[in-house]
């Protein structure tokens, strides 16, 4: 139970962090547009201005990819380690058979198949001619 908590909570942590994420992103694009603005009417000061921006967001963005990066295999690990523990807890449920011992049981199954049909044909009643022979040896005999 308190797996499925810590879950819960590491998702809702992720998610709350994926949504600030989103809020931070769309502010910086409005930030870039408002710089491109200004760039626009600043003339000669201004691209050098934009291009100081450009330069320093290239950076930013270089940080922000690696961060981002490390993020992803940090959370494809986990859903890697929660599949191979589900699918160990399967394995422990429905135990795996080889090929081998499936035709190992194959074989063992046919095996009993015909001792119980033979078994059964041991037992079976005298049908009426193997009766009617009988009797007449019965008769015969005495």
């Amino acid at each position: 139970m308190s797996d499925v908590k810590t879950v819960d909570k590491s998702e809702e942590k992720e998610k709350s962090l994926l949504s600030n994420i989103r809020g931070s992103a769309h502010k910086i694009w409005l930030a870039g547009l408002g710089a491109y603005a200004q760039y626009e009417k600043l003339g000669q000061e201004g691209i050098r201005f934009f291009e100081t921006l450009v330069k320093d967001g290239e950076e930013v963005q270089a940080r922000t990819q690696h961060r981002m990066d490390e993020m992803k295999d940090k959370l494809k690990s986990k859903t890697t380690d929660r599949l191979e523990n589900r699918i160990n807890q399967l394995r422990d449920i429905f135990p795996t058979t080889t090929k081998d011992e499936l035709k190992e049981l194959s074989h063992q199954i046919e095996e009993l198949s015909e001792a119980v049909k033979a078994l059964a044909s041991d037992k079976k009643p005298a049908t009426s001619a193997s009766r009617s022979s009988s009797t007449t040896k019965k008769a015969v005999s005495a």
